[in-house]
């Protein structure tokens, strides 16, 4: 007997070449009775089956395809992210949510590798918000009067050509009540 030329798939019930049909010497003909389409989406459907029923698996597989491959998975993360800028904003907003304690961690180790760039930004910063780096200092000084009247004092001594540290801590001590005083003094004048 003679092997036709064509056969129905059991699945999809289409009359297709034996060509796609894979081949196995146990089935009549030499073939499969699926054909190629349908046995590709049947271990497709089964591999999605696998990858719900075992995340971590998944999760490890994928981790070492990408350790292995670092350039393709580099290309295909720019690939998707020059496609899909919105999403890939979105997703990067959902997860600093998620995690402010590593993205704190990531912008202090990279304040740290480029202090050049950081302090230029904040300068640039500092530039286009002068109304709010007012309103800062106005407040730090509002909530560290004693860190403020230091302040003075150090400039006080700096002008008059004094070394700080050669200064005994009484001396610096009677210098802040002294002025402590004369801003009470101030205040109760004005009110």
């Amino acid at each position: 007997m003679e092997a036709p030329l064509t056969r129905v798939c059991k699945k999809c019930g289409e009359e297709k070449p034996l060509e796609e049909f894979n081949k196995n010497e146990k089935c009549k003909y030499g073939r499969t009775y699926e054909c190629l389409v349908c046995c590709r989406e049947r271990k497709r459907e089964s591999f999605r089956k696998w990858c719900k029923a075992n995340p971590e698996k998944v999760k490890e597989r994928k981790r070492k395809w990408s350790k292995a491959n670092v350039e393709k998975e580099n290309e295909r993360k720019r690939k998707w992210l020059e496609a899909n800028p919105e999403k890939a904003r979105e997703s990067c907003c959902k997860w600093c949510k998620a995690n402010p304690e590593k993205v704190k961690e990531i912008k202090r180790k990279w304040r740290e590798a480029n202090p050049e760039k950081e302090k230029e930004r904040k300068r640039k910063w500092r530039e286009a918000n002068p109304e709010k780096v007012n309103e800062r200092y106005l407040k730090w000084r509002e909530a560290n009067p004693e860190k403020v009247i230091r302040k003075y004092i150090l400039a006080y001594f700096r002008r008059k050509g004094i070394q700080f540290q050669s200064l005994p801590e009484e001396l610096i001590e009677y210098k802040m009540l002294q002025l402590k005083l004369n801003y009470k003094i101030k205040d109760h004048e004005t009110s």
